[in-house]
């Protein structure tokens, strides 16, 4: 079995592949979801 990473938008409840990224017709995935890029941490106050 082969894992494939791709960096994926959600719009309207669609997974949207970003850049050259494409989806298989069918298959089954795991889902991390990610906080948005303009919600980045501030590094100066993590311990």
């Amino acid at each position: 079995m082969t894992y494939v990473t791709i960096e994926a938008d959600i719009e309207n409840g669609r997974i949207v592949p970003n850049g050259n990224g494409q989806l298989p017709e069918r298959g089954r995935a795991l889902l991390t979801l990610l906080p948005d890029a303009s919600r980045r941490p501030n590094w100066e106050s993590v311990d």
